[in-house]
């Protein structure tokens, strides 16, 4: 089957899902600040921009796999992807928070502590991603990394994203807005899911797995475009 050779299930993701996703994150930017430009369309480009640049340092990766520096590539655009979804969560507190003074010093804090950790987790973790003739010059996770990547996404982005979008739930009434609400939270749902699954696919090895993921990550275009249209597409 075409999903069980190991280097075109490779292209089939990089180049297929990747490229869908990086012409929707860059069009969903384009849209957000050509409406306007504020602390908020801000933050919510940022998520987008900053993980449509990891995904290209992953596309370049796939190109000089072989070369000495592939793993510092692929690293940074992991960074990337990583260090992005922190501006999902400060979006979802800034719309919360729209009505009242923000203290941007204590934002930035937060996102540069988050920036630290990310690059040490990612750049450090002792044989945290292998690249090698041993792993066909694939990234492979280890198992200790895979449960820290877990336990930090979900503790300072999966439970802060669902905290904050549950009191934003409260704090509106109206009807409508409910409803896009609710497509919001199915598209950050969808997106975490889509984040998890990588974390997986690169650490499990198991072909069923790997197969069935190949079309499940396909996940993130409808999820990445719910987010937007939810709440992005009336900022």
């Amino acid at each position: 089957m075409l999903f069980q050779n190991p280097e075109i299930f490779r292209i089939s993701i990089v180049l297929i899902v990747q490229t869908f996703v990086l012409l929707l994150f860059f069009y969903l930017t384009f849209k957000i600040l050509k409406r306007k430009i504020d602390i908020t369309t801000i933050t919510l480009s940022l998520f987008y921009i900053i993980i449509a640049f990891g995904l290209v340092l992953s596309g370049i990766f796939f190109f000089i796999s072989t070369s000495p520096i592939g793993l510092i590539i692929y690293s940074l655009g992991a960074y990337c992807i990583l260090f992005g979804q922190i501006f999902l969560v400060v979006f979802i507190y800034n719309i919360l928070k729209f009505s009242q003074s923000i203290k941007s010093i204590k934002q930035i804090s937060i996102i540069l502590l988050f920036a630290l950790i990310s690059i040490l987790l990612i750049l450090f973790f002792p044989e945290g991603i292998t690249i090698s003739p041993e792993t066909n010059y694939t990234p492979k996770f280890s198992w200790p990394f895979l449960i820290t990547l877990y336990i930090f996404f979900t503790i300072t982005v999966l439970l802060p994203s669902l905290i904050f979008f549950k009191r934003l739930y409260k704090l509106f009434k109206d009807r409508d807005l409910r409803k896009k609400l609710r497509f919001f939270l199915i598209g950050i749902c969808g997106f975490f899911f889509s984040f998890y699954g990588l974390i997986l696919f690169n650490t499990w090895q198991d072909p069923l797995f790997r197969l069935i993921w190949g079309f499940a990550s396909f996940i993130v275009l409808p999820s990445g475009y719910l987010i937007y249209y939810g709440i992005g597409r009336g900022l």
